[in-house]
């Protein structure tokens, strides 16, 4: 199948790709959503009040465009919007691939002309810019994910539509690996790109995803709870593709059925009440360490608010009030503060690993008081902890990030096997449950957006039991 048969001619992507097509919620639903949710109410507005004046003149240049490819080839509208969608398509594909390596910040329209062998004019034809060539990798995957999302709908049952939605990931990540689907673009930096269009598309992936979990009128009323689900299962799925670079391709669809066990009857034996021993686990500081530690805690809230592009030093310096010779006192560049944010959220997840193994219980209990202590206080904001967005940062820091996270996640995936052992949790894939484990607590760092003015110590409980519990009540 020809990239423009699987992109250009859905109905899914022709929806996307307007500003607020017919199957979005209505405008001011998505004004008072947005403003709660992602904190863009101004760029939202801005992007509702010219849409309706910017679709007619849209369409006035595409007509002019179309009549004018006509009248020179002779060949008419068909054959113009084909070729037009194929090349802007393979332009897109060799994009996506750049943007999940290094991040907005390493993919340049001349970057891109440079790698895959295209003409930069060609590539400016298509993209003005290189923030609309960002834009187009966005909306592209989240296209795909539309897609995916409109076919699980088709499913009978809550656990039927989970199944058909995760397997159909898992076949284009297979595709991907095997090199016969394009990459599906990483969401690091979406926000970072302060695109009302990206965001309005994100959010009706968001809601379409959470109809897929809307199982009755019960689940509807309890629009936190379906929030916390939606949130726990999307994140769940773009973790997928990273730990998948393990297998093989042929080994995916085991790995799929693994997880779902997980995903749909949690790791849990049998259900308990919610009642987490709270953990404190605090980096040891000296005086001198105190003012780094204060200074890498808002570092971590400006970057997994806005980004790695977003978070500038200037930001960061006016939110602690002090000047930039001040941030270069304590770390000599952008990429070390990352670098150096990265190992306190690491330092601080394998301190709470080890506060909780001293926990007397069962492994269920010492997991289930480190996942909640943690994941609070990210919610909280009392102990920030980096969301893994690890595209725009230098190769090598990169690797040294990914190392180090693995070693908690092998951290969590011995906490799980004690549990199996005493059989207070389920005999599951022990290797796919640590990853699940592990990405709930940077997952949290967004959570809150899903969720304006609701208690972080309830979206911890419901946030986390999914994991124990799973997403498909039991009977």
């Amino acid at each position: 199948m020809s990239y423009a048969d699987y992109y250009g001619r859905t109905a899914v992507r022709s929806r996307v790709e307007n500003n607020f097509p017919l199957g979005f919620p209505s405008l001011e639903e998505d004004r008072i959503d947005l403003a709660q949710t992602l904190g863009a109410k101004r760029v939202l507005n801005s992007a509702i009040d010219s849409a309706r004046s910017s679709r007619a003149k849209m369409t006035t240049k595409k007509n002019k465009r179309t009549i004018k490819a006509s009248a020179a080839s002779g060949r008419g509208k068909k054959d113009r919007t084909e070729k037009y969608v194929q090349k802007r398509g393979k332009i897109v594909q060799a994009s996506i691939a750049i943007l999940n390596q290094e991040g907005i910040r390493g993919m340049t329209i001349a970057r891109v002309a440079e790698q895959f062998g295209f003409e930069r004019k060609g590539i400016n034809y298509y993209f003005a810019n290189k923030d609309a060539l960002s834009a187009a990798c966005f909306l592209d995957t989240l296209a795909r994910y539309e897609a995916l999302i409109a076919d699980a709908a088709d499913a009978p049952s809550l656990e039927a539509r989970i199944r058909r939605l995760i397997s159909g990931y898992f076949e284009i990540q297979s595709g991907i690996t095997r090199g016969e689907m394009a990459e599906l673009a990483r969401f690091d930096d979406l926000r970072a790109l302060g695109n009302a269009k990206i965001v309005a598309a994100y959010i009706a992936m968001f809601r379409n995803t959470r109809a897929l979990l809307d199982d009755g009128p019960h689940n509807r009323a309890d629009r936190v709870a379906l929030n916390v689900r939606t949130h726990f299962l999307l994140q769940q799925m773009y973790w997928t593709g990273e730990w998948l670079k393990n297998y093989a391709p042929q080994d995916f669809a085991g790995a799929a059925d693994r997880m779902l066990k997980i995903l749909i009857g949690g790791i849990g034996s049998g259900r308990r009440a919610w009642s987490p021993d709270p953990l404190k686990f605090e980096i040891a500081t000296g005086e001198a360490d105190s003012h780094r530690e204060v200074f890498l805690r808002e570092a971590t809230r400006l970057i997994n608010e806005q980004g790695y592009r977003g978070a500038s030093v200037d930001k960061i310096a006016a939110r602690l009030d002090v000047t930039k010779g001040s941030f270069y006192h304590h770390l000599e560049s952008k990429d070390e503060l990352v670098r150096a944010c990265f190992v306190r959220t690491i330092a601080v997840m394998r301190g709470m690993q080890g506060v909780a193994q001293n926990l007397e219980g069962d492994g269920r209990t010492r997991l289930t008081a480190a996942l909640a202590s943690l994941v609070d206080q990210q919610l909280s904001g009392e102990v920030p902890l980096l969301r893994i967005a690890t595209a725009s940062v230098p190769e090598a820091t990169r690797k040294e990030i990914l190392t180090d996270f693995n070693r908690v996640t092998v951290g969590f995936g011995a906490m799980a096997y004690s549990g199996v052992n005493d059989g207070s949790l389920r005999l599951v894939d022990i290797q796919i449950a640590a990853e699940m484990i592990t990405i709930l607590i940077p997952a949290a760092s967004e959570l809150s957006l899903w969720l304006p003015d609701t208690s972080h110590k309830r979206a911890t409980e419901t946030f986390v039991q999914i994991l124990f519990d799973g997403l498909v009540p039991a009977e």
